[in-house]
């Protein structure tokens, strides 16, 4: 699977939507209901609500590739899983 993390809880979530929403075919996984209805409404792209990028570990698999778009530190996520990478 494919995956597209995006945080969107500061005023900045609609810059990095905008930019994560050339990643196709993937899942998005927002922080607000109002990021999921922009995704929906803006690109015709379904997202959920996780509460925080360690929230992705009850989600991945090893094979499964992971984008993501946030200020948060992602060395955790990067040294788990080999297919991630960060787009902003």
């Amino acid at each position: 699977m494919k995956y597209v993390y995006v945080y969107t809880a500061d005023d900045k979530k609609f810059d990095r939507i905008n930019k994560a929403s050339v990643i196709k075919d993937a899942v998005f996984c927002v922080n607000d209901i109002e990021s999921i209805v922009y995704l929906r409404d803006k690109y015709g792209i379904k997202a959920m609500n996780v509460d925080a990028l360690v929230d992705l570990f009850n989600l991945l698999e090893a094979d499964d590739e992971i984008y993501l778009c946030t200020p948060e530190d992602t060395k955790l996520i990067k040294a788990s899983f080999a297919n991630a990478k960060e787009i902003c």
